[in-house]
């Protein structure tokens, strides 16, 4: 009868504390991007949790090299809280064996992208016969939700969407 108090009020106690433990421990350990310097800095560390504080322009005339890789792919979280990168110049990156090319604003994504808006975004592929972008990522393994982009798309491969 003992074991049964005790483990009833382990048990308790795990579905009470462990939630407030998690949301707390996640909130302190996103880092918060307001520039553009910022956010090129993901490419530091490709698994951590990110936050948009305000919408990040673009300085004119920059082309966008994605973040990550085929082998260094984003498993981290992004969340745009609403706010947008606008004027990206996206240009695509060859893989490492180099026979396809990947853009997008991430190279690869395995982890969570969300409530993030790409404003007035341009990728360009003319330079690569076979291809896998889009405006968010080039391949999408993770998660992409409450998302919207606009911009053109330029092609001379064989998808413009990336790939899933």
């Amino acid at each position: 009868m003992m074991f049964r108090k005790i483990v009833c009020s382990a048990i308790v106690f795990m579905f009470i504390f462990t939630p407030i433990f998690t949301t707390v421990s996640s909130a302190a350990d996103a880092t918060p991007i307001s520039s553009y310097e910022d956010f090129l800095d993901i490419s530091k560390d490709l698994k951590g949790n990110y936050y948009l504080t305000n919408d990040i322009t673009v300085p004119k005339g920059e082309s966008y090299k994605p973040l990550g890789s085929d082998t260094a792919l984003f498993d981290g979280t992004l969340d745009g809280k609403g706010y947008s990168i606008n004027g990206l110049n996206i240009t695509p990156l060859k893989s490492e064996s180099g026979t396809s090319c990947y853009g997008g604003l991430f190279f690869y994504n395995r982890g969570k992208i969300k409530n993030l808006k790409i404003v007035d975004a341009t990728v360009n592929s003319k330079t690569c016969n076979y291809t896998y972008f889009g405006i968010i990522c080039g391949v999408n393994l993770g998660d992409i939700e409450n998302c919207y982009v606009s911009g053109t798309v330029n092609n001379k491969g064989t998808s413009i969407a990336g790939y899933t």
